[in-house]
C-alpha cells in the first residue's frame, strides 16, 4: 500500500471521488482507505462530503490559510435540534446591557460573478466587525456556480471569502446551503465551498431552512430563514413569494427569503390568545427578502431586461425589554439606522 507520499494518491484525490473509485483504481480495502486518509499531507485538507444519496464523497483540496486570523472567541452559544431537524437557539449572555442587538443577512453575494458588488460586501461585514451588537446569519448563493468558459479556479475564491469571513467568523450565527452552492456540489468540483469555510470557522451550517431562534434577557426571538427559489419579476409576487411561509409557520417574529434579490419587506399583525391572561394581543412579523450583493449591470437580470432590483440592506433588531423591529436602509446608509431614536422606534411598534 502506497503511503502518504504518493504523488499518484494524492493527485488521484485531488478531484472528488468515491470510496469505490479509490478501491478499484489502487485495489484498497475500505480499512486500509481509512488508513490511509488518517494520515496527514501537508499543504493540503481532506474535504468529506456526500452527495443526494447519501454516498461519502472524499477531496484534498489546498489548505486555505492565506492571510486569515485566528477567529476571536463568542460570546454566544448554540444548541442544535436534537434529531437532527434544522433548527437552532443561541443564547446570549444576560449580562450583555446593550440598547439592542442587531442581526443582519448576508446572502446572494455570487463571489466570482462580474457583478458582484465587493466594495458593498467590505462595507456590511465592516460594519459587523465594528459594532459588538451587530451580527449577523448567511442565507446561501454566497459564490456564484461559474461556467468552464469564464475560466475562475474556485479554490482562490474560496480562499479569498475566507479572508473576508475571519474578522466576523465569531459573530455569524448560522449558515444554509443556497442553490449556487448545491449546483457546485452537484458539478465537476464535487464540493459546497460554503460548507467547507462554516466548517474550519464551526459556523452551524444547513442545507434545509432553518428554524432558529434567540434567547436574551429572558426573551425569545425567533427567525425562519429559507434561501428559496421563486422566479417571480413584480413586486408583489415577490412579496407573496416570502409571505407564502406564513401558511404554515406558527408565529414567528422575522421571516427571511433570499435569492429573488430584491429589498423589501412587509409587518403583518397575527392575533394571539394570552391563555394566562384570557387577552387577545396582537403580535406583528416581519417577512421581507434578503439584499443581494449583485449590481445591475452586467447581471443576469440586465441581460434579460429586467427592472434593476432595490439592495438597501437590512437588519433584524432585537431589545432587552422584549421588542423586535426591522431596519430597511439604502447601501450607503446602512449603518445610519442606528441613530433612530428609542422614542420614535416605539411609535412604530405595535405589541
Amino acid at each position: 500500500m502506497p503511503n502518504q507520499d504518493n504523488q499518484d494518491f494524492v493527485d488521484f484525490l485531488s478531484r472528488v471521488r468515491s470510496r469505490k473509485e479509490i478501491s478499484e483504481k489502487f485495489g484498497f480495502s475500505s480499512e486500509e482507505i481509512d488508513k490511509l486518509l488518517g494520515r496527514p499531507v501537508p499543504g493540503f485538507k481532506l474535504v468529506r462530503q456526500k452527495n443526494v444519496v447519501g454516498e461519502e464523497l472524499l477531496r484534498y483540496q489546498p489548505e486555505l490559510n492565506g492571510v486569515v486570523s485566528k477567529p476571536k472567541p463568542r460570546i454566544w452559544t448554540s444548541k442544535e435540534e436534537a434529531t437532527g431537524k434544522p433548527g437552532i437557539a443561541i443564547f446570549f449572555p444576560n449580562t450583555l446591557n446593550w440598547k439592542k442587538i442587531r442581526v443582519t443577512p448576508v446572502s446572494d453575494v455570487l463571489f466570482g460573478n462580474p457583478a458582484c458588488d465587493i466594495e458593498g460586501l467590505d462595507e456590511r461585514l465592516q460594519w459587523i466587525a465594528r459594532d459588538n451588537h451587530v451580527f449577523a446569519f448567511i442565507n446561501g448563493d454566497i459564490f456564484q456556480k461559474l461556467t468552464a468558459k469564464e475560466k475562475v479556479e474556485l479554490w482562490p475564491l474560496m480562499q479569498e471569502m475566507k479572508n473576508k469571513l475571519a474578522p466576523v467568523s465569531h459573530k455569524i450565527l448560522w449558515a444554509q446551503q443556497g442553490c449556487q452552492e448545491a449546483k457546485i456540489l452537484a458539478g465537476n468540483e464535487g464540493i459546497d465551498p460554503l460548507r467547507v469555510i462554516c466548517e474550519d470557522f464551526n459556523i452551524p451550517y444547513f442545507e434545509d431552512p432553518i428554524y432558529s431562534e434567540i434567547h436574551w434577557k429572558g426573551h425569545l426571538f425567533t427567525f425562519y430563514c429559507v434561501h428559496g427559489v421563486s422566479q417571480a419579476q413584480k413586486k408583489g409576487a415577490k412579496l407573496n413569494a416570502v409571505v407564502r411561509s406564513l401558511e404554515f409557520l406558527e408565529h414567528t417574529h422575522f421571516i427571511a427569503m433570499s435569492h429573488i434579490k430584491d429589498s423589501m419587506s412587509k409587518k403583518v399583525i397575527r392575533i394571539r390568545r394570552d391563555r394566562v391572561n384570557f387577552d387577545l394581543i396582537e403580535k406583528k412579523q416581519f417577512p421581507f427578502i434578503c439584499p443581494s450583493f449583485v449590481k445591475y449591470f452586467r447581471s443576469q437580470e440586465a441581460k434579460k431586461g429586467y427592472s434593476p432590483p432595490s439592495r438597501g440592506q437590512i437588519s433584524c433588531a432585537l431589545f432587552p425589554n422584549g421588542d423586535y423591529h426591522l431596519y430597511m436602509s439604502s447601501p450607503s446608509l446602512g449603518i445610519e439606522e442606528d441613530d433612530k431614536s428609542r422614542k420614535e422606534l416605539q411609535n412604530d411598534i405595535t405589541q
